[in-house]
């Protein structure tokens, strides 16, 4: 039996909400919306086929890091690429952080312990984290997430530049299903 696909239905979309707190006291607020990368579709059917069956497989991990980056040579910081699904790093990587939070959200945007389709997975760079020119940022899971351009994205997003010069960053980026 032969089975056609018809379209590629997008399983996850996502956005994010950036806050950028200077040591004087300004706020920068910045929102978006990333893609899911073809790898990232990949990376999921990975983590729904699991383990039954199977085993000689090992489990993989699931989503544990954001990393933000610097750009690619030659970007321009104010009018970035946009983000493609063919992409499966970010160009220049310059920091990577487990996620400080990871929370159900409810259909009115209120955390919930019980399950839903959303998440909110939130991380926040410290003064001294990821400071320099921002321009893209990916989520990253799997085998060796923790490691500088390792792993693999499941997301990516591409903005005019954040100058983060020994503020703090906090991300919170929410993934629908």
């Amino acid at each position: 039996m032969e089975i056609e696909v018809i379209e590629k239905i997008q399983l996850c979309k996502g956005s994010l909400r950036i806050k950028l707190e200077h040591e004087d006291g300004r706020v920068e607020r910045y929102e978006g919306n990333n893609i899911v990368v073809a790898v990232g579709s990949n990376y999921m059917a990975e983590l729904m086929r699991g383990i039954i069956g199977d085993p000689l497989r090992v489990q993989v991990d699931g989503l544990r890091t954001l990393a933000v980056g610097t750009g690619g040579i030659g970007w321009d910081l104010q009018n970035p690429p946009a983000a493609t699904v063919t992409q499966t790093s970010l160009e220049n990587e310059l920091f990577r952080k487990e996620f400080d939070n990871v929370n159900y959200i409810d259909t009115l945007g209120n955390v919930t312990l019980t399950r839903t389709n959303i998440i909110d997975l939130t991380t926040v760079f410290n003064t001294t984290q990821a400071n320099g020119a921002l321009v893209e940022m990916g989520l990253f899971g799997g085998a060796n997430a923790l490691l500088t351009n390792n792993g693999s994205m499941l997301n990516y997003y591409t903005m005019p530049v954040i100058n983060k010069v020994n503020a703090i960053l906090t991300i919170i980026w929410r993934l629908v299903f």
